[in-house]
C-alpha cells in the first residue's frame, strides 16, 4: 500500500509539473531578495546534504559564465532523482528558484521543484521549473513559495519517468524574497 501511494504521488507530481503548476502564493518577484542557497557543482563538497548526487556527476561544459563544470543527471522510474532538504526556519519566508539548465534530447523534460511537506507524506505547496530546451537556458520560477515558520523545505530534481532521460543543471540558486507588499517581521 505504501509503494502504491509513492507511485501515485510521483505520477501526480509529474502531471502537475508537466502542466506548469505554481506555488500556493501567486506573489510575483517584486520586493527585495537575498541568496539562501547557491550551487554551481564545481567541487566534490557541492554534493553535501544531497541524496542521489555524486561528484562523478559533475562534468565539463558549464553554462555561460558559470564556472567550468555542471551537474549532469539522468533518471528513470525512481523519482525524484536527487533531493536536498533544508531545516525549518523560525519565521515565515518566501523563496524563488533560478538555474541554468538543458536537456539531452528535444522530446525530454526535467524539472526542479521546491516544496514543503503535505498531508500523509505527499507534497504540499510547491513551485517548479520545467527544463525543456536542448541549449543552455536561464530559468527562474515565476512564483514564490511561501514556507511557514517551523516547516522544512526540499529541493528536488526530477528527470525521466518511464523513459530514461538526461538533464544538465548549473548555477542553481534559491533566493529568499520579501515581497514588496510585506515587511520583514522576523529575521
Amino acid at each position: 500500500m505504501r509503494n502504491l501511494r509513492s507511485v501515485i504521488a510521483t505520477i501526480l507530481v509529474l502531471a502537475l509539473i508537466g502542466a506548469g503548476c505554481g506555488g500556493e502564493n501567486p506573489t510575483k518577484h517584486q520586493g527585495t531578495s537575498s541568496a539562501f542557497y547557491a550551487n554551481s557543482f564545481e567541487l566534490p563538497t557541492d554534493t553535501l546534504g544531497w541524496t542521489g548526487l555524486h561528484p562523478e556527476m559533475f562534468v565539463d561544459g558549464a553554462a555561460p559564465g558559470c564556472g567550468e563544470r555542471a551537474l549532469q543527471i539522468g533518471g528513470g522510474c525512481l523519482q525524484p532523482a536527487a533531493a536536498l532538504t533544508f531545516s525549518a526556519v523560525r519565521c515565515d519566508k518566501y523563496y524563488a528558484v533560478s538555474l541554468w539548465g538543458k536537456i539531452d534530447q528535444s522530446r525530454q523534460m526535467g524539472s526542479v521543484m521546491l516544496t514543503i511537506p503535505g498531508d500523509e507524506g505527499m507534497f504540499g505547496p510547491s513551485i517548479a521549473i520545467r527544463v525543456d530546451n536542448v541549449n543552455w537556458t536561464h530559468y527562474r520560477s515565476s512564483e514564490l513559495l511561501h514556507v511557514p515558520a517551523g516547516v522544512d523545505m526540499s529541493l528536488m530534481l526530477f528527470i525521466g519517468g518511464f523513459v530514461p532521460s538526461g538533464m544538465m543543471i548549473d548555477n542553481l540558486q534559491i533566493e529568499m524574497v520579501i515581497p514588496a507588499d510585506e515587511t520583514s517581521r522576523c529575521d
